[in-house]
């Protein structure tokens, strides 16, 4: 909106009312003072004042351009008559300390400036302040910049019964916080409503789990319907977390997060919580690389997309602390930990996955092949599981081509055979006394052919096949041999056991001398700067020595991105080397 729009002069028709807001059609002709305002010694750009004839409330827009202005600005909201204000950035704006607005309601407009703080908070909400951050239909950007001194706060915290509101093209972000959350601080009985925007790149010393590294919430109330939380990361905790509070999620991402408990969400000691229609991926933490909950209960997931999440315990989703939680119409794939590359559970914690609608497959267990549990685990007796029938999925394994037909008992590494047993999910399931490690793949009458590369490669395995197959049949040689087998002969051409794609991709890459790919363009799930990775991704995908993948946005359009924590079957990096192998000596 430009400013003709905003300061266009009319007097309303008969029997509409005057200034309804600062966004409706009908404005009350405006007034400009210029000059000082409200006691202070640095002018306003401009002050208009509007009269709402149905309540009697007081419209204020301020035009500020310098830090004095803005707080004068602020000091007469805190001050003035109840009522809605508005404060509308002309330049971009740094402020030393944090200002508070304690009651009325306030918007910020930033114009497509940028406000900033050099220590503490930017802004804090209290009382019964309402602060909106953009509009609903308001295009200009406004964003928040953090720093990196030894006093920096959040960039944003309400308390009391304050309320934070922010929408569209706003973004938070660059803000590193010693003492509390790295975006927004959301206290007791206060309200945070996210419609949209980005909470990008903020970051926490803070050790305390209270605090997040986009959001922490204790004993407030959390609504996100859209937007994204991206890129931040903390000492403890994760992008989001909530203890004791209410979280309600319809919308919106949460990616690349990273936090030693908790990667995208961590949920401590709260109750109804529901995340719905969101997509949580590429996040890590040692524990709960997508989500985790601690003494959390009555927890709902549905419809939500968790997938190339990582951790040491639960790549996609932990529970512990007597938690239970609710998941219909999820996918869960590709997600990748030591233990419980999907799901893990620990400590009397609960799930339901009964019905249909489910996907939780191809999920990774990189830890030893004695505790792996690529889909799903449960430690302990105490642990209870409902589960769905595993063919309803109508997935393949992995690269197999083979249709999943079943749950298998994952502990020792499962490896499909002629006479295996499929696990009875049709009544409830416990841990044991020796916990459960689950999978969901297939039972086969006859060894599958070794894939020439498959998810890894593309291409001939230059003569490995019939030697792969004699070592990959575990049908023939038993889980045992295949491991000690081919732990033997990556180690022999790799000097180590490549386990992701990433390091496949590296190693094939050093092997030929780092050359430069053709291609400039980036991965988005690889960092920016990690200019080896990037490189050695494009080369090997150029060489048709792996394969691009695809992932599916919530709008439906398909993104090409690399996958590089997706797993990589030890005959796929075998195969991958000798197709390398015989590439070099055709070009010597």
């Amino acid at each position: 909106m430009n400013k003709e729009d905003l300061y266009e002069q009319h007097t309303p028709e008969a029997g509409q009312s005057a200034a309804r807001s600062r966004y409706g059609p009908d404005l009350l002709p405006c007034f400009c003072i210029c000059g000082f305002f409200g006691g202070g010694t640095t002018p306003l750009t401009s002050v208009s004042q509007q009269l709402d004839d149905e309540s009697g409330a007081v419209l204020q827009t301020f035009e500020v351009s310098t830090p004095e202005a803005f707080r004068n600005a602020v000091h007469t909201i805190n001050t003035g008559a109840s009522g809605s204000y508005e404060i509308k950035l002309t330049n971009d704006i740094t402020l030393n300390g944090n200002l508070t607005l304690s009651k009325n309601t306030t918007t910020i407009l930033g114009e497509n400036h940028t406000l900033s703080s050099t220590q503490d908070t930017v802004l804090h909400a209290a009382g019964t302040a309402v602060l909106n951050l953009g509009a609903g239909n308001y295009s200009e950007t406004l964003t928040f910049e953090g720093g990196t001194s030894h006093n920096q706060g959040s960039l944003l915290t309400i308390d009391g019964n304050a309320t934070l509101n922010m929408y569209d093209h706003v973004t938070l972000q660059n803000n590193h916080s010693v003492r509390t959350s790295g975006g927004v601080q959301v206290g007791n009985h206060s309200t945070f409503n996210m419609y949209g925007g980005t909470i990008r790149k903020c970051s926490s010393d803070s050790k305390y789990g209270l605090h997040g590294a986009g959001i922490g919430c204790s004993g407030g109330t959390v609504n996100i319907t859209g937007g994204s939380i991206c890129e931040n990361s903390i000492l403890f905790g994760g992008a989001i977390v909530l203890y004791n509070g209410s979280l309600n999620i319809t919308g919106g991402s949460i990616c690349k997060n990273a936090g030693e408990s908790g990667g995208g969400i961590h949920l401590a000691n709260s109750q109804n919580v529901s995340i719905q229609n969101c997509t949580i991926t590429d996040n890590g933490a040692g524990s709960g690389g997508g989500i985790l909950l601690i003494g959390s209960q009555n927890v709902s997931i549905q419809n939500c997309t968790i997938t190339d999440n990582h951790a040491r315990n639960g790549g996609g989703i932990l529970l512990t602390g007597n938690s239970n939680v609710s998941i219909r119409n999820c996918t869960i794939t590709d997600n990748n930990a030591e233990t419980g590359g999907g799901i893990a559970l620990m400590s009397d914690s609960s799930v339901d996955l009964s019905g249909t609608g489910n996907v939780i497959c191809n999920n990774i267990a990189s830890g030893s092949a004695l505790s792996s549990a690529c889909d799903i685990y449960l430690g302990s007796t105490n642990n209870k599981l409902k589960l769905f029938d595993a063919a309803s999925m109508n997935r393949t394994y992995r690269d197999s081509g083979k249709k999943i037909d079943g749950w298998y008992v994952d502990k020792p590494l499962y490896v499909p055979s002629e006479d295996a047993e499929a696990v009875d999910v049709s009544s409830e399931l416990t841990g044991g006394t020796g916990g459960l490690s689950l999978v969901a793949s297939y039972r086969i009458s006859q060894e599958p052919e070794i894939p020439d590369g498959g998810d890894a490669g593309g291409g001939d395995a230059g003569g490995a096949g019939s030697v792969l197959g004699s070592v990959v049949a575990g049908t023939a040689i038993g889980v045992g041999g295949y491991l000690v087998g081919t732990d033997f002969w990556l180690n022999t051409l790799y000097g180590f056991v490549p386990t992701n794609r990433i390091q496949l991709a590296e190693a094939l890459w050093n092997r030929a001398d780092c050359p430069a790919p053709q291609s400039n363009a980036l991965y988005s799930d690889i960092a920016e700067d990690d200019s080896d990775a990037q490189q050695a991704a494009r080369w090997c995908v150029e060489q048709n020595l792996m394969k691009d993948c695809t992932r599916t946005e919530q709008d439906g359009t398909e993104t090409v991105i690399f996958k590089p924590y997706g797993y990589v079957f030890r005959p796929q990096a075998i195969g991958a080397w000798y197709q390398l192998d015989s590439l070099l000596k055709e070009r010597t």
